[in-house]
C-alpha cells in the first residue's frame, strides 16, 4: 500500500492571502490543503506505520507546510500557492475576511509576539478572541485552557455558540485590543471536539516556517485581510 500525500483539498478555511517573496499564497492548515492528512489515524498497524513515514517524507520536502500530531506539540499549516493568473485585484474589494465595526487590523513585530505568547502562555484562562470560519462565519470564544501536549490554547464558544464546527479548520483567530480598538493575529483553529476548538499560535506557525526553510526571517504581506504595512517575522528575536 502506499498512502500518496498529494495535493488533495479538504473542507476548511482560508485564513488569510499573503505575499510571500513577491509570491501569493493561502494560509490554512496542512490537513485542509492535504486532506489525507486528516485520515492519519485509521488502518493497521502496519498501514499506520506507512503512513507515518510518508507524512516524515512530506514534512522533509515541503517546505511551505507542515503537519505533526506528536508529544511535545502539533503543528498543523500550509501555504498555498496562488496561480499565477491570481492578482490582488481579484479580491472583491467590498469583501475582507474581518468585519467587526470597521476595526484596523494590526500586525506586530515578533518580539511583541514573543511577549504575547509568554504572557498568555502564563495565564490564558479568560481571554476573549475571535474567528471567522465558512461553517460558524464570525465567533467569540474565551481561552479556558492551554494543553501542553498539543502546545495549543483551547478556546470554547460563547453564548452556547460553539467557537468552530467542522469547515472551520484553518480559520485565522484574532484578539482585540481594548485599548486601541485594533485586532492582533493570533492563531489558526486546527482541531476541535464538539465544545473546544484548539489553536495554534501564529507565532509557533512562523517560527516553524522560518526554522524549517533556514531563514533568519521573513516578511509577509497580508492582502486580504489587508494591512497597510508588511510584517517581518524573526524567530530568534
Amino acid at each position: 500500500m502506499h498512502y500518496d500525500l498529494k495535493r488533495d483539498s479538504g473542507r476548511g478555511t482560508c485564513a488569510a492571502i499573503i505575499s510571500l517573496g513577491g509570491q501569493y499564497f493561502a494560509l490554512t492548515n496542512a490537513h485542509v490543503a492535504y486532506d489525507k492528512l486528516s485520515h492519519n489515524d485509521v488502518g493497521s498497524e502496519e498501514e499506520q506505520h506507512e503512513i507515518n513515514a510518508n507524512i516524515d517524507l512530506f514534512n522533509k520536502y515541503n517546505s511551505y507546510a507542515h503537519y505533526v500530531r506528536q508529544e511535545d506539540g502539533d503543528l498543523d499549516y500550509a501555504f498555498i500557492r496562488c496561480a499565477e493568473s491570481f492578482k490582488q485585484s481579484s479580491l472583491n474589494g467590498n469583501y475582507t475576511i474581518f468585519d467587526i465595526q470597521n476595526k484596523k487590523l494590526r500586525f506586530l513585530s515578533s518580539k511583541y509576539y514573543n511577549d504575547l505568547w509568554c504572557e498568555i502562555n502564563d495565564s490564558p484562562v479568560g481571554l476573549k478572541v475571535y474567528k471567522r470560519g465558512i461553517t460558524t462565519s464570525f465567533t467569540e470564544g474565551i481561552i479556558t485552557n492551554f494543553d501542553n501536549s498539543k502546545k495549543a490554547f483551547v478556546v470554547q464558544g460563547v453564548n452556547g455558540i460553539p467557537f468552530s464546527d467542522s469547515g472551520d479548520s484553518g480559520s485565522l483567530v484574532f484578539i482585540l485590543n481594548e485599548d486601541t480598538q485594533q485586532l492582533i493575529p493570533f492563531g489558526l483553529v486546527y482541531s476541535g471536539d464538539g465544545d473546544h476548538s484548539y489553536v495554534l499560535s501564529l507565532w509557533r506557525t512562523l517560527r516553524n516556517f522560518c526554522k524549517k526553510n533556514h531563514l533568519p526571517s521573513v516578511q509577509l504581506k497580508f492582502v486580504n485581510p489587508l494591512c497597510a504595512h508588511d510584517f517581518e517575522f524573526m524567530p530568534d528575536v
